[in-house]
């Protein structure tokens, strides 16, 4: 994905997400390469151990969130589900 698209998908502008992108990238959790099909733009993605960090967080969120659930009737989780 592009910094561009990247920052259009978050809402947030460009420099902010090149400011979190030097942070992954120093961590090793993304990595940044040029378009091979435009110059101009630089392509992001995961790399092995941001998608490690990526399930992690993910199993840790849904695992949370069914332990807030879990005392809620099916009528509830319906109502929340549909809340905005």
């Amino acid at each position: 994905m592009s910094v561009a698209r990247l920052a259009e998908a978050v809402g947030m502008d460009k420099g902010q997400i090149s400011r979190a992108l030097a942070g992954l990238v120093s961590r090793k959790l993304v990595s940044r390469a040029v378009n091979p099909r435009d110059n101009r733009e630089v392509l992001v993605c995961l790399t092995r151990s941001g998608l490690i960090a990526h399930e992690t967080i993910v199993a840790g969120a849904l695992e949370r969130n069914q332990r807030l659930l879990e005392p809620l009737g099916k009528d509830e989780v319906a109502w929340l589900a549909g809340a905005d």
